[in-house]
């Protein structure tokens, strides 16, 4: 199949409930239980992070299209990167936006996202076998704190890898 665009008028809740349909009907003609929830974590990271944006920045402007694409209609992305895919991309206006986050275990990060954010889900592939899920990104970048670098060595010096 070609490339396929979301109607206009569509909430970034209804576009972004899309890319996890389209991503797990992907997903599921190709693979199993585990792939699908790999595909559940994959799309909930897109979805607290453009969720995430929209709620915390309603100044940010988003617009998002879904592209979709099999093997023979590849989408613009590096080498390596192979169809079926399913692809979500963000236009952010003011773009960039640089934010801070943390981890789990409350160490901070730097959250760049670009002007332009993409998400591109590529189910397991069958060869070889046992190929994982893979969200290929552009457009961000999370980056740890240099004080948090030297403060995570010590912790696992202190406390283990555990």
């Amino acid at each position: 199949g070609g490339a396929g665009r979301l109607a206009e008028g569509q909430t970034l809740n209804q576009k972004v409930e899309r890319f996890r349909d389209l991503a797990t009907q992907l997903t599921s003609a190709s693979s199993g239980e585990a792939s699908q929830a790999q595909c559940d974590t994959a799309c909930r990271f897109v979805e607290a992070l453009l969720l995430g944006v929209a709620k915390h920045l309603p100044q940010v402007r988003i617009e998002v299209e879904i592209l979709t694409a099999s093997g023979s209609a590849p989408l613009e992305w590096p080498a390596g990167v192979q169809g079926p895919l399913v692809s979500l991309v963000a236009r952010l206006t003011p773009g960039p936006i640089i934010g801070e986050m943390a981890t789990r275990s409350r160490l901070p990060l730097d959250v760049w996202i670009d002007g332009e954010l993409r998400f591109a889900l590529q189910p397991p592939q069958k060869e070889p076998c046992g190929s994982p899920l893979v969200l290929f990104t552009s457009g961000l970048q999370m980056r740890a704190l240099p004080d948090a670098i030297p403060l995570r060595q010590q912790m696992k010096a202190a406390l283990g890898n555990g």
